[in-house]
């Protein structure tokens, strides 16, 4: 037998002390390495939300160098959609098309309208679009074009000077012999809408329903006296229509008339609110279905309030103020934004303020240092304002404001949405049209989140615990060796294939049979506690003749007889308690409606996927515990129920905990099921027959149609920030709750 040499010890020693030294390093990157990696995707989900809280800023402010004198007195100052180039037109009736950038004359016009222009009208606030009223009685129509084209090789901006209608110009005078103080001008959907206010305070209205561009503009469809006038003590002073529908008559004491025009054979005044306005004149309306911008000033504080009509009660609409922005003075100018539901307002000491209405949010205050303002101008994307001191010279400021739909409290508490009878909580990322409200509340998401987790672990919880306690303790080992890996090989089961087979199979099964499956639910643990009952008063060879941990093959034949009981207790109970239709009992008399992809097929089909995930730790857990502590538990006197309670469960406790806390998170991080089976409705209660919307199921339907930096795509990315920071606290918690656990229990 060959000898080791005497140098082969330390040699061999110092070959362990470096082989650990290795294995050490290599465990010890992997750690860090897998930390890193978490913080990296905290602060790279951070970096992406993080703009959501920006506020807006204002940049490049001083006076346009190559612009050309500006003569006459401006009534429009414009800038088209790219921000290229910038529309004046002054009283007497000149057009000037001017680069937005440096002020160089790009193209002047004479409009040759025979008469000044008194105002001008905006019938599409998102299309270059105007009304010129002039001082004769008539309305002229003008439609400025920018076309792009790269004939030349070069991208270059064009210029057309269209006429929308054949026949531009409408007689006013015709249609209003008495004269005209104010008039109102809206297009939508080829329909034009005008509203005329006679010096005796008449209200009228006039359609033109098939107002078609590069058509003549055929005589109006509809001519409808709205409002008698002499009839009150403060005169209407303006008439603004917000929308299709809503046609406001602003009075001199800042009384509001809201009139219902949607059919105007049958135009109806539903509202008649104070609004306290300090500059009736200034009241504007917003982008949206009939919301108003109105100047106050209460206790001596200036502010903007946001006004709209809701539905109350009893059925009718009220003007409600909603909520408001204060201002430094008094507003000089209201502006509201073209696409989206923002403002800005420059008052009497020329502070420009940036606010948006959703978001109930102020952006920007700053003040501008010019020397008077005869015009402003906003471009339709809010990236370029425009302004016109009383020297005519022209200022430029690029606007970074981004994302200002979103705030904490339009996030995370109610919000007050036009068109809505109250504030409420609602997410509805996509619209109908351009004008809608963006509804951006992450509440019934995470409502929806712990719904599906509260029901899938209800389900889950009490199979796998009580399953894993009886495999590891009471079963024969036999029959475990067959049962253990039986449900480990569940949890390969694909969760698109359980999600597939709760949607498309078991959802219409449970709606077809609820009342058996309810019946099911506490008829079989009925049955069971009366077997068990019996099972006690039963002779002792009754007992000897099943085997020692077989006793579980006994309860099969009584949950088959349960059900089929079910099937025939069911339909009798839900005869005598619901009259047959139990669907329309709970909706008419508990205002419960049933819809068929609803949390209960949810949280069967996510048990299914997380029974076998709680039940393998548990069950090692339990299996795990040493015998001799039973043994000696058992010795003492104590009876196996007693042991498993006072023993064996303490010990093994920080198992099932971990248990509990890995299938909780399967449960809240779970898509394809939820996405599949839960109709994915954002909905804001725990009702078990209603579906939800969970964080990931929302995730994968809205992240790939998403716009990359949209609001909408970094919202996504906060609502899985806050889904990751969620689960990352609940597992700490539940880390923290596992170690006293141990340290509690790990001495026996």
């Amino acid at each position: 037998m060959q000898q080791p040499s005497p140098s082969s010890g330390p040699r061999l020693r110092l070959s362990r002390t470096r082989h650990d030294r290795l294995v050490t390093s290599i465990v010890g990157a992997g750690g860090i390495s897998v930390m890193l990696l978490i913080g990296a995707i905290f602060v790279y989900l951070l970096s992406v939300a993080l703009p959501l809280l920006a506020p807006a800023d204002l940049s490049a402010a001083g006076p346009l160098r190559a612009q050309p004198r500006l003569d006459g007195t401006p009534v429009l100052l414009d800038v088209e959609e790219s921000g290229e180039i910038a529309i004046r037109i002054d009283r007497d009736g000149e057009l000037l098309l001017l680069d937005a950038r440096t002020g160089a004359l790009r193209e002047r016009h004479a409009l040759g309208l025979g008469a000044a222009i008194r105002r001008v009208h905006r019938p599409e606030p998102n299309a270059d679009l105007y009304g010129l009223e002039t001082e004769d009685g008539r309305l002229h129509f003008l439609e400025l074009t920018f076309p792009v084209s790269f004939a030349s090789g070069e991208r270059e901006r064009g210029i057309r000077i269209e006429a929308p209608f054949e026949d531009t110009v409408v007689d006013l005078e015709r249609l209003a012999p008495a004269g005209i103080d104010a008039l109102a001008v809206h297009l939508e959907a080829a329909t034009l809408t005008l509203a005329l206010l006679n010096p005796d305070g008449a209200v009228r209205l006039v359609r033109y329903e098939d107002a078609e561009r590069g058509l003549p503009l055929l005589p109006p469809t509809h001519q409808v006296l709205l409002a008698r006038g002499g009839s009150d003590d403060s005169p209407p002073t303006r008439l603004l229509i917000a929308g299709s529908q809503w046609l406001y008559v602003v009075h001199e004491n800042g009384r509001v008339d809201a009139w219902d025009v949607r059919f105007a054979d049958d135009a109806r005044r539903l509202a008649s609110t104070l609004t306290d306005a300090s500059a009736p004149d200034q009241i504007t309306h917003l982008l949206g279905g009939g919301s108003l911008l109105v100047p106050t000033r209460r206790d001596g504080r200036h502010a903007v309030e946001h006004w709209f009509p809701a539905r109350g009660e009893d059925g009718t609409f009220d003007l409600q103020r909603v909520r408001a922005f204060e201002t430094a003075s008094a507003p000089a100018r209201i502006v509201p934004e073209a696409r989206r539901r923002g403002f800005l307002v420059l008052d009497a000491e020329e502070e420009l303020s940036i606010h948006h209405t959703t978001a109930e949010r102020t952006l920007l205050r700053r003040r501008l240092d010019t020397d008077g303002v005869r015009a402003l101008a906003l471009s339709a994307r809010a990236d370029l304002l425009l302004l016109e001191d009383r020297e005519a010279r022209l200022h430029r400021w690029e606007i970074d404001n981004e994302h200002p739909e979103t705030s904490f409290s339009a996030l995370f508490t109610p919000v007050w949405y036009e068109g809505y009878a109250a504030p409420t909580l609602s997410w509805q990322s996509s619209a109908a049209s351009t004008d809608a409200e963006p509804k951006f509340s992450l509440v019934p998401l995470v409502v929806g989140t712990i719904k599906a987790a509260l029901y899938s672990m209800l389900f889950a919880i009490p199979v796998a615990i009580f399953g894993a306690i009886y495999t590891a303790y009471f079963m024969a080992p036999v029959l475990r060796s067959w049962v253990k890996p039986t449900i480990e090989i569940m949890a390969a089961l694909p969760t698109v294939i359980l999600g597939f087979l709760a949607g498309l199979w078991l959802a219409p099964i449970v709606e077809r049979e609820l009342a058996p499956i309810l019946t099911f639910l506490v008829l079989t643990p009925a049955l069971c506690i009366a077997a068990a009952v019996v099972g006690r008063r039963l002779p002792s060879r009754v007992h000897e003749a099943i085997p020692d941990g077989w006793q579980a093959l006994a309860m099969v034949p009584l949950l088959i007889a349960g059900a089929w009981a079910a099937t025939i207790v069911g339909p009798w109970l839900e005869e005598i308690i619901t009259g047959g239709d139990l669907r329309s009992w709970l909706r008419t008399r508990h205002d419960i409606d049933y819809e068929q992809r609803n949390a209960i097929v949810v949280g069967v089909a996510m048990g299914v996927a997380v029974i076998p995930v709680i039940f393998t730790i548990a069950e090692d857990a339990i299996h795990s515990v040493p015998t001799r502590l039973a043994h000696g538990a058992l010795a003492l006197g104590a009876t196996r129920w007693q042991t498993l309670l006072r023993v064996v469960l303490p010990t093994a406790s920080p198992g099932i905990f971990s248990a509990l806390l890995i299938g909780f998170g399967r449960a809240v991080g779970e898509t394809m099921i939820v996405l599949m089976a839960s109709g994915n409705t954002p909905v804001l209660d725990l009702d078990p027959f209603s579906g939800m919307r969970t964080f990931a199921a929302n995730l994968a339907v809205e992240l790939p149609e998403s716009e990359v930096a949209s609001t909408h795509y970094r919202i996504l990315f906060l609502s899985a920030l806050v889904l990751f920071v969620f689960t990352f606290l609940v597992n700490t918690v539940g880390e923290l709750v596992r170690q006293r656990l141990r340290e509690r229990y790990g001495h026996l």
